[in-house]
């Protein structure tokens, strides 16, 4: 019940962070607020990964072909 109502703060201090000028540290809180939640109903990172890939098809292959991009890899 504890995590519960630090998550539930932590949502309300997200919501008044949504002024564009605090954008990157509204993004820090709401990862927080993900952390707890998973740990909440106990989900883990392998478990979030497969939702994430079920959620964004192809979004495997773009990652790998940014990677290769990046290291100058132009498919020649």
């Amino acid at each position: 019940m504890r995590l519960r109502s630090v998550m539930l703060r932590l949502e309300e201090c997200k919501m008044l962070l949504s002024e564009p000028a605090d954008r990157d540290t509204a993004q820090l809180v709401a990862m927080a607020v993900l952390q707890l939640q998973m740990r909440i109903h106990h989900i883990g990172d392998a478990e979030l990964r497969a939702l994430c890939d079920a959620m964004t098809p192809g979004a495997e292959k773009a990652v790998s072909d940014g990677v290769s991009k990046a290291s100058g890899d132009r498919g020649l």
